[in-house]
């Protein structure tokens, strides 16, 4: 049972760095054209959309949380 389970953590973990290192080519070329963009933001404003983004996630879980609920699937 140990070796399969390490077999699995080794095979996420092989995924995910996969997965990193395709998205950190993908936007490689894009910092030049975002760090002008990225001094002249504002502090606030950012701080801001983040908190919405996280409030969406959060709602996003939680309607989901009911849903399951609904149909007695426990989590």
């Amino acid at each position: 049972m140990t070796g399969r389970r390490r077999l699995w953590i080794g095979i996420q973990v092989a995924v995910v760095s996969i997965l990193l290192a395709f998205l950190a080519y993908a936007v490689r070329d894009q910092w030049d054209e975002a760090l002008p963009r990225l001094r002249d933001a504002r502090p606030a404003e950012v701080a801001l959309a983040c908190l919405l983004l996280a409030a969406y996630y959060l709602l996003f879980v939680i309607g989901w949380q009911r849903i399951l609920a609904a149909m007695n699937i426990q989590a």
